[in-house]
């Protein structure tokens, strides 16, 4: 009776490190697809686990499900990773006071700009103070250590954005029905430019409200420079303007600086 005791005690000490194996490699199983891993880099039979507590025992191995399951799969696509409240981080009310002083002056600067430099020369073409500049202040001023507020995104993405507007609204201004093709201009703009920022590692997304402002542009008459003036002004000044006062501004707190992380 002892010795089968003994035996039965045995069999179970060896098979504790079975299970703790057995569960090591089903966590990292969980882990590797709960990371944010691209599709090409899970192989084709990569264990389901999570997908089997998700959807049950029965179901497919693959990467993709199958059609009959792929609406409850879509579906939990949308539930979110991290519910939690603080997934954006926290913002001390300092650095609240901080970024709302320094985007208020920095658009009334463009405003004084354009009211007391552009409008005495009696033509109201020439502005510097635009929906996306809006954006850019945000962008730069709330976090100003992100790679997209950084001058290579933000001046680039500008000058990028209203080059594609200009030169698309001269595309589509023979379409009869306007401002139907500009605003098809602005779509197309768009994405174009969403493509060109991603291969340039230029992300700067106020930036593509800039193509939009192009497209929709009033072409100027006094100089017949078929729109590409804006390019010029306001979009490559008054990023420019924007980023010296962010320059000024941000390294006055220590917190925010050095700005610009990287040129």
């Amino acid at each position: 009776m002892r010795g089968s005791f003994v035996s039965a005690m045995l069999t179970e000490h060896e098979q504790v490190p079975d299970l703790l194996s057995q569960a090591i490699l089903e966590e990292e199983d969980l882990s590797t697809l709960s990371s944010p891993t691209t599709v090409s880099a899970l192989p084709h039979g990569a264990p389901m686990t999570r997908r089997s507590r998700l959807f049950g025992q029965g179901f497919s191995q693959h990467v993709f499900p199958t059609w009959r399951q792929y609406p409850k799969w879509y579906w939990k696509r949308m539930i979110g990773i991290d519910q939690s409240l603080d997934v954006y981080g926290f913002y001390p009310a300092w650095d609240q006071i901080y970024a709302f002083v320094f985007t208020c002056l920095t658009l009334v600067i463009l405003a004084l700009i354009e009211f007391y430099a552009f409008y005495p020369t009696g033509n109201h073409s020439l502005n510097s103070f635009i929906p996306a500049f809006g954006a850019s202040c945000c962008v730069v001023f709330g976090i100003p250590k992100a790679p997209i507020a950084q001058p290579r995104n933000l001046l680039f993405s500008h000058v990028t954005a209203a080059i594609i507007g200009t030169a698309l609204t001269n595309a589509f201004r023979t379409v009869s029905e306007q401002p139907f093709g500009q605003h098809c201009a602005g779509a197309i703009g768009v994405g174009l430019h969403l493509v060109l920022m991603m291969l340039t590692e230029t992300m700067h997304p106020p930036a593509s409200a800039t193509v939009i402002s192009a497209a929709t542009q009033t072409l100027n008459a006094y100089y017949k420079d078929e729109g590409f003036l804006f390019v010029v002004v306001p979009v490559l000044f008054g990023s420019v303007i924007i980023f010296i006062m962010a320059c000024l501004l941000n390294n006055l707190v220590g917190d925010r600086s050095p700005y610009p992380q990287y040129w």
